[in-house]
């Protein structure tokens, strides 16, 4: 899927494969962060900048499946969660037969 967000770019894929591969998003670029954080008990892999403070490749696991989303011009933690969200509660109407 693609999405445009205030002028940002931004791509997320999805794997049902849940096996060892963390990394779905297909951006082989080596970034100043790699590292993995956690916002409100889930854990996301990050690569960014350190100068920018931008996260351009983030990837997790929701409901057994891998998720990546890459970002042209970087996001932010919130805006990552706020990604999240929409994910999750996508997920959830689809489990719940809407």
């Amino acid at each position: 899927m693609k999405y445009l967000a205030d002028e940002k770019n931004i791509t997320i894929r999805k794997s049902k494969k849940f096996n060892d591969k963390w990394d779905i998003s297909g951006d082989y670029n080596v970034y100043p962060i790699n590292k993995e954080v956690s916002i409100n008990y889930t854990k996301f892999k990050i690569r960014g900048d350190n100068d920018t403070d931008e996260i351009y490749v983030v990837n997790f696991s929701q409901n057994k499946a891998r998720y990546a989303i890459m970002c042209d011009k970087g996001l932010k933690l919130d805006e990552i969660w706020n990604i999240y969200e929409i994910i999750k509660n996508s997920n959830q109407l689809h489990l719940s037969g809407f």
